[in-house]
């Protein structure tokens, strides 16, 4: 199964993969914020990040900030022992104690987001109200005035504006509004420190359109922009039955492949009295029917083959129409020898032809669903990103003829 949405997603994970993969082996703090940010990921490194190094290090006289907070990371994911808790309260006590004024400002590292994020959520997992409370007290000496000074980029600058919220010993947390820019940043955030069913959709689909504008992203910036990725992927897919939406009916076409799975095609008869059976998919009016087959049950509105008001000498005929959602399913088969290129073209009229009575017509979109019967995977990527950019066409799905299928 391939959608424009999966490609886009599937190159953005790439990418930041290899990008997050630079923390590995370069700083115990980083190491720590990125095994919070990416809980699905930690087994597949070899982190030298240990709390026990921490521990040994708050112990001597150069500990540093950077031990605190690399605890508060840990007490975050799985650490709580008593000895983890011991020194990060201790090292909490000892930064209380710090000058933070630096002239008109406030000394470094209450500057550097990743360090006081550890910290915080720290506070928070280790479930000591009197802890929490001081570490809620210690922020509001700083950290209102470094958020307003901060040059930094904007993501590191939510950070440090959402730590009186972490911090606070209200049992709901309010996390401060955010741009679309770092929508994945607070959708983090939000999934480390409540259920799945409380991180809301809206946020969720911001955070997405920022992870497919990924480019050259900072190591640390990545872990978010990842972390968001990995959350997202690994939600269970669902279909809302009474208000679907456009962007679900493909998610659902886009898993048709794994219905396929089960699909009749027989060597031999599976009964004694039944015959051999091989349901081949041999052109567009199959593919309409297996479109019909999974459709018809969900919209009741539902029409298919109708015919669209003419225009000029051309009456448009559309495949599969829902009504209640203004879309199309246009069901396309793709044979060897037939360019990827003239289908679009195709799919280009169709739609046009489709939207040519604009936003007073009974259709607004226009869903392609293509079974590649030449399987040229390959193309697959090119071709919706193709198709992304004709307007009225939204979220098409293209599948490869499945490896059994090999007709005689």
């Amino acid at each position: 199964m391939t959608n424009h949405v999966d490609l886009l997603l599937a190159d953005a994970r790439t990418l930041l993969c290899n990008q997050v993969e630079e923390i590995v082996g370069s700083s115990e703090l980083l190491e720590a914020y990125a095994a919070w940010a990416l809980p699905l990921r930690r087994g597949r490194w070899i982190l030298k990040a240990t709390p026990e190094l921490a521990v040994d290090n708050l112990a001597k006289s150069g500990r540093s900030y950077r031990d605190v907070a690399q605890l508060g990371y840990a007490l975050a994911t799985t650490t709580r022992d008593d000895a983890t808790r011991r020194a990060f309260a201790d090292g909490v006590e000892w930064l209380a104690g710090r000058k933070l004024n630096s002239g008109d400002s406030h000394v470094a590292f209450c500057f550097d987001a990743i360090a006081m994020l550890g910290i915080a959520l720290g506070a928070r997992a280790i479930d000591d109200v009197a802890l929490t409370e001081r570490v809620s007290k210690w922020f509001e000496t700083f950290i209102a005035d470094v958020v307003s000074k901060h040059a930094g980029p904007s993501w590191a600058r939510y950070l440090l504006a959402s730590i009186p919220a972490l911090v606070s010993v209200s049992t709901s947390v309010a996390l401060p509004d955010v741009d679309d820019d770092d929508a994945d940043v607070k959708l983090v955030l939000q999934s480390s420190i409540m259920s799945n069913a409380g991180v809301d959709t809206a946020l969720q689909n911001r955070a997405m359109s920022r992870v497919k504008r990924t480019e050259n992203e900072e190591a640390e910036r990545a872990v978010l922009l990842l972390g968001a990725l990995d959350f997202v992927s690994n939600l269970p897919v669902t279909v809302d039955l009474q208000r679907p939406s456009v962007a679900q009916v493909s998610q659902m076409l886009a898993r048709v492949p794994a219905a396929l799975r089960r699909w009749t095609w027989e060597d031999a008869p599976k009964t004694r009295n039944s015959d051999a059976m091989k349901w081949d998919v041999q052109h567009e009016y199959h593919v309409q029917n297996l479109l019909y087959a999974i459709l018809a049950p969900i919209f009741t509105d539902l029409v298919d083959e109708e015919w669209m008001p003419p225009i000029g000498q051309k009456n448009p005929r559309i495949d599969i129409g829902i009504p209640s959602l203004n879309l199309i399913v246009e069901a396309k088969f793709l044979r060897p020898g037939v360019s990827f290129a003239s289908l679009i073209g195709e799919l280009a009229e169709d739609a046009s032809l489709y939207r040519a009575r604009g936003g007073g017509g009974r259709y607004l979109h226009v869903l392609p669903f293509v079974w590649d019967d030449s399987r040229r995977t390959e193309e697959h990527a090119k071709f919706l990103q193709g198709l992304e950019q004709i307007a009225g066409i939204a979220h098409p799905v293209v599948i490869a003829r499945p490896g059994y299928m090999i007709s005689s």
